[in-house]
């Protein structure tokens, strides 16, 4: 009956529905349905490294909602923001490096800041989220 709770509590309160990424307990993961007593996901990370797919399913009850922590990583946001880490040495050319990497950083990623900042613009509607630049 807890679960029966949960699912009502995951739809009124727009907790995640399908197709969110969200954390919940140890777990991660694209939620891929939400049912009466159990939600399913597709876990991601683990023993994989980055964001991919581990090939696990994880369903849980929905009742594990209450009294722990849900990260929803995509509700009101469709980006994700990572970081790629880079082994420069002490030898490396710094400058050389930054140019390229911004360079090509820049040529690749404009479509999609262009894209995360309108939804920052549409989620200062909503919340109260300081104006920053990307």
């Amino acid at each position: 009956m807890l679960s029966v709770a949960g699912r009502i509590a995951i739809f009124a309160g727009r907790i995640y529905t399908v197709g969110d990424r969200i954390q919940i307990s140890e777990m991660s993961g694209d939620v891929i349905s939400v049912g009466f007593f159990y939600t399913q996901m597709m876990e991601i990370g683990n023993w994989i490294g980055g964001d991919q797919y581990s090939g696990r399913m994880i369903q849980f009850a929905n009742a594990t909602i209450f009294g722990v922590a849900v990260m929803n990583y995509t509700r009101d946001f469709d980006y994700i923001w990572d970081e790629v880490k880079l082994p420069i040495t002490y030898e490396s050319n710094l400058k050389a490096a930054t140019e390229i990497l911004s360079g090509v950083g820049g040529q690749h990623t404009q479509e999609f800041l262009e894209g995360a900042q309108q939804q920052l613009e549409r989620m200062r509607h909503y919340f109260l989220v300081r104006r920053r630049p990307i």
